[in-house]
């Protein structure tokens, strides 16, 4: 069976379809036909592809689908942080990951090594802080009232020689320095006692024409005795100066240093103050060698001496006698001619000192902390250490009492020499003993 052949002209054209996605448009009027007149007309935009929010990359408004679901296309510029927001990152193992620095590089030897080292450096440093208050805080106790050496005097005409001179009960003394009232007996201050007083040039002096002084003990082999054991000084130079506590005296020679004081007291720690200028009698002074008695030795190491020569003052029991007091044996000039029995050589009898004499011994809480150490007494008389001797430390007074009161009672004024306020011996909290040989 043969179909009819016809040519192409004769078979009729399709119409074409287009698919048109108003802006605008109604629910109930989804598509066009083919034979609607407006189709022609209407904006037909092609390529156009439905895709998920996720994936939208479009900028054009909300446009409906043919469907009946609606699809809703957002603007990039509206939410743009949500492509761009970046994923959480997966936890690390910070230990794992983290540099490793110079500490766990070093072995263990060398970090025990800088560990000491750090150590050693903190200990020096807490040291020199703990010094340096030390230091600073002694030096502002024994600030005190310091000479004034004359500037229109080069030097001062002083005799040199031997000389003996005999204290006697102390005029100022104080025992404030110590806490306890039944230990003041350890600061007991010298009565009745000679002391030997040698005045030379300093021969270790580079200034010529030098002043020194020595202090020993007259008679080394005495009795023991209680109280304070007697003062031995060492060479020492002499300054010209002014006491600034008695600058009427006019001038004077002076010297300070410090020694270390020793004090004897009985066994039952306790020994009288002297009442009277009558010398204690013997046996309340003297051991009894015979007795089994043993004795305190106090120390005071580290105390203050301190010493004014006024020349221009000469004793009252030398007044009127023209023998130990010779205006010609003076030395008027400041030429290096020095008295006979002093330059020559010569030993000469021990003379009594032609000029007034004031001694002072001072001690403040601040300083190394006093002790006693018991004793026993020898057949010969001498002391000596028993076995198994125990120690008593005496108590101070505090520190700290002394910068406040001393700041508080005492001003004085730099550069011009002059007191201007002194500080009261009441509020002193120092042992003191001042003796006024005149």
């Amino acid at each position: 069976m043969q179909f009819p052949r016809r040519t192409l002209q004769s078979i009729p054209t399709l119409p074409s379809i287009y698919t048109s996605f108003p802006v605008r448009s109604e629910p109930n009027n989804r598509t066009l036909s083919a034979n609607d007149t407006t189709a022609s007309t209407a904006t037909v935009e092609t390529g156009i592809e439905l895709v998920p929010i996720e994936r939208s990359n479009t900028t054009y408004d909300k446009i409906l689908s043919p469907v009946t679901d609606e699809k809703e296309v957002v603007v990039k510029t509206r939410f743009s942080h949500i492509r761009a927001k970046p994923l959480p990152h997966l936890p690390r193992d910070r230990w794992l990951k983290s540099p490793t620095h110079t500490w766990n590089r070093l072995s263990v030897k060398y970090r025990i090594l800088a560990l000491l080292f750090v150590q050693v450096c903190l200990g020096l440093t807490i040291m020199g802080g703990l010094l340096s208050v030390k230091s600073g805080g002694r030096h502002q106790v024994d600030l005190g009232l310091e000479p004034e050496t004359p500037s229109d005097v080069p030097s001062i005409p002083i005799r040199m020689g031997e000389y003996e001179i005999s204290i006697g009960n102390a005029r100022q003394q104080s025992s404030s320095c110590l806490a306890r009232a039944n230990e003041s007996a350890a600061w007991a201050c010298s009565s009745e006692e000679v002391m030997h007083i040698s005045i030379t040039s300093d021969p270790d002096s580079q200034h010529p024409g030098q002043k020194a002084i020595t202090i020993t003990h007259s008679d080394p082999q005495r009795a023991i005795k209680y109280g304070q054991l007697p003062l031995e000084i060492l060479t020492i130079p002499l300054t010209p100066s002014l006491d600034p506590e008695s600058p009427q005296n006019g001038d004077a020679y002076h010297f300070k240093t410090r020694y270390n004081r020793t004090v004897l007291l009985s066994n039952t720690n306790v020994i009288p103050p002297p009442s009277s200028n009558a010398p204690p009698s013997p046996q309340d002074t003297e051991y009894n060698s015979a007795t089994d008695e043993n004795p305190w030795l106090c120390f005071f190491n580290e105390t203050t001496v301190e010493g004014f020569i006024y020349v221009s003052q000469r004793p009252a029991s030398l007044t009127n006698s023209t023998s130990a007091w010779n205006s010609s044996s003076i030395i008027t000039t400041t030429s290096n001619k020095e008295e006979p029995n002093g330059g020559d050589g010569l030993a000469a009898p021990p003379s009594p000192f032609p000029y007034t004499f004031k001694l002072t011994e001072l001690r403040y809480p601040n300083n190394s902390p006093p002790y006693c150490e018991r004793r026993s007494i020898s057949e010969d008389g001498t002391l000596t250490t028993p076995r198994g001797a125990r120690n008593l430390l005496l108590m101070p007074s505090d520190a700290m009492s002394v910068l406040d009161n001393r700041r508080s009672s005492s001003r004085i004024r730099r550069g011009s020499g002059r007191l201007v306020e002194r500080q009261s011996m009441a509020a002193d909290r120092s042992c003191r003993c001042q003796w006024m040989i005149q």
